[in-house]
């Protein structure tokens, strides 16, 4: 991968299920200290395990597919909280998890992703988040379709 050039609206996707075998390196050696404050601030181990490779694959990525220095590539998020790299022009990311898998999204155009787990239907979300006459219809949608709640 180290020679490969990215083209133009290419993408790459890199999709990894975690497992109970986290990354046991030295953080302090991979990341600057804002970086490793974001991963601890979280308290579940699954939380910091994807909050790290949120960080550190697409820098990775970047330094292999642009021949620039882990160090020097600043990642911020813009006001509604999708990650960018500040100071790389051109080359956008976008990562997603949920349960134990990640994928991240590289491309030289502006790219979104999104993962979610297909849980059991539950009552609980739908009265939360829809009102009495969406809750019938999907009822009733659901009782007559192969479609699952969360397909919709």
């Amino acid at each position: 991968m180290m020679n490969y050039i990215m083209n133009n609206n290419e993408i790459l996707i890199i999709c990894i299920r975690l497992n109970n075998n986290f990354l046991d390196c030295r953080l302090e050696k991979l990341l600057n200290k804002t970086d490793i404050d974001y991963i601890n601030q979280y308290k579940k181990s699954i939380d910091r395990k994807h909050h790290y490779y949120s960080i550190f694959l697409p820098k990775y990525l970047a330094t292999k597919l642009l021949n620039i220095s882990f160090k020097n590539i600043v990642i911020k998020e813009n006001i509604n909280g999708k990650p960018y790299f500040d100071n790389i022009s051109n080359f956008f990311y976008n990562c997603s998890h949920s349960g134990n898998i990640f994928v991240l999204a590289l491309s030289t155009s502006e790219i979104g992703t999104d993962l979610e787990m297909i849980r059991t239907y539950s009552n609980l979300v739908v009265r939360r988040f829809l009102s009495k006459e969406e809750e019938k219809i999907l009822i009733r949608f659901y009782l007559t379709s192969n479609v699952k709640f969360y397909d919709i």
